[in-house]
This record gives C-alpha cells, sequence and structure tokens, in this order.
C-alpha cells in the first residue's frame, strides 16, 4: 500500500478507548485513550532499485495527488454552495463550527509503545536490532494556566531508543 522498505512483521495494540460526550459535543473533551503498542520490522527481502519503475511510480503519485487535488477542490466548492443556505451570519455552517470545537477540544493519550527494527538479513553477521520506546506521548489542548482551553500542547514523557 505505501511501499515502504520495510513490513510488519508483528505487532498488537492492546486496548484503545474512546470518550465521545454525545450530549455536550460542542463543550466537553473528546478523548481518546491508545495503549500497549508493540510493533516489530524488518526490512523487505530481495528488494532492488529499478530506475525506470521508480520513475513510473514517482509519475503515478503525481497524478493521483492532482486528481486528489482536484476532487477537493470540486467538493469544497460544491460544500460552499450547498452550506450558503444553512450558514450563520458570519458565513460558518453549524457543522464547520461543531468539527472545528471538536477538533480542538481533543485529547489523545498514547502509552506504553514499542518499535523495534531487525535486520536479519546476512545470515553470516550479528542481526541489528534497534528500536525505541516511550512511555507516554500525552496531546491535549489548554491555556495559559495549564487549564484545559484551545491551544495544542504535546506531553512525552521516558523516550528511549536503543541498539544491540
Amino acid at each position: 500500500m505505501f511501499d515502504l522498505p520495510f513490513c510488519v512483521v508483528h505487532g498488537y495494540v492492546g486496548n484503545i478507548t474512546a470518550a465521545i460526550p454525545w450530549r455536550s459535543l460542542g463543550s466537553s473533551v473528546v478523548s481518546a485513550q491508545i495503549s500497549d503498542i508493540f510493533i516489530v520490522v524488518q526490512p523487505k527481502k530481495n528488494v532492488r532499485y529499478n530506475q525506470q519503475l521508480e520513475k513510473e511510480k514517482e509519475l503515478s503519485t503525481k497524478k493521483k495527488k492532482l486528481e486528489n487535488y482536484e476532487s477537493v477542490r470540486q467538493l469544497k466548492s460544491t460544500a460552499k454552495k450547498a452550506s450558503a443556505s444553512m450558514s450563520t451570519p458570519t458565513g460558518e455552517s453549524f457543522l464547520t463550527r461543531l468539527t472545528e470545537t471538536i477538533i480542538n477540544n481533543l485529547q489523545v493519550n498514547i502509552r506504553k509503545v514499542h518499535v523495534r527494527y531487525e535486520d536479519t538479513t546476512d545470515p553470516k553477521t550479528e542481526p541489528v536490532v534497534f528500536g525505541l520506546t516511550i512511555d507516554t506521548l500525552d496531546l491535549a489542548s489548554t491555556g495559559a494556566n495549564w487549564q484545559k482551553a484551545f491551544i495544542k500542547v504535546c506531553i512525552l514523557d521516558t523516550l528511549t531508543v536503543y541498539r544491540n
């Protein structure tokens, strides 16, 4: 799908929890918690560089980006026309304001992440192993006194990188 030079050989997510306050969606915090993430990746074996194939992929990617841009532009134009009748005096629709408020009130908490890279392609040498662990990664909205508000903050606690 992404045509990356590595593949995931093992992985799991222990827990995903979302708290969505449906009755007060426009004024309360929407939170998501993800914990116990473990991923092992290895390089793809027998990957050979092909200049012609790379050029074709690059051209295809550019065409897709252009098509996506045109689609988004058409959708925005259509949505603008459709929401004109539902707009408030300032020109923003209710759905636009609600979406913006939800995004501004979004909290994401990620706990216990372990990503490990293992390269065992050469059987004559020791495998190359390295990785990183993250104990806590919090993304939230806070104000001047670190109270919940509309300024984004990222808190990273205990980032570890290791190599064999």
